[in-house]
C-alpha cells in the first residue's frame, strides 16, 4: 500500500513537472518538481520491494511451521516462531 501511495504521488508530481516543460526542454524552476517526483518513485520502488519481501517471509514462515509437534514427553521446554504482518518473535513454554 505504501508503495502505491508513493507511486501515485510521484506520478502526480511528474505530471506537474512535465506541464512546465516544452519539447523536452525544462526551465530551472521545474527542477525541484522533477527531483521530488524521482525521489517519490524511488520510495515507491523500495516500498514495493519491502512488501514483497514481507509476503515471501510470511509464506516461508507458514510452510516451515507446519511440522508435526514433538511427542508429549519431549515437551519439557519449547520455543516457537511467531511471524505476522509487521512483527516477528519467539514464544516459549515450560
Amino acid at each position: 500500500m505504501f508503495g502505491g501511495v508513493a507511486g501515485g504521488l510521484s506520478l502526480s508530481k511528474a505530471s506537474v513537472a512535465k506541464g512546465m516543460c516544452a519539447d523536452d526542454e525544462c526551465p530551472a524552476s521545474a527542477q525541484p518538481k522533477i527531483d521530488s517526483a524521482m525521489l517519490l518513485a524511488n520510495v515507491s520502488n523500495v516500498g514495493f520491494g519491502v512488501g514483497l519481501a514481507g509476503v515471501v517471509l510470511g509464506v516461508v514462515g507458514v510452510v516451515v511451521s507446519r511440522k508435526a509437534p514433538p511427542p508429549a514427553a519431549a515437551r519439557a521446554f519449547t520455543v516457537r516462531r511467531i511471524v505476522g504482518a509487521g512483527y516477528a518473535g519467539l514464544r516459549g513454554a515450560f
